[in-house]
């Protein structure tokens, strides 16, 4: 698993829903979970960390 987080994300479902310290963690070169990113590192604390600070 690969963990992308610090970084804006920005969904675009029908709430276009803005996740400012945000993450996507990815799994088998799929999406699996979006949200802050301290909740993804607790959830997923052996996950390959990619810092995307400031980054959209």
């Amino acid at each position: 698993m690969i963990l992308i987080a610090n970084g804006i994300v920005l969904t675009l479902g029908k709430s276009n829903q803005v996740i400012p310290n945000g993450g996507v963690l990815i799994q088998d070169s799929k999406i699996k979970e979006i949200g802050s990113t301290q909740d993804l590192k607790t959830r997923f604390p052996d996950a390959e960390f990619i810092d995307a600070r400031g980054k959209l």
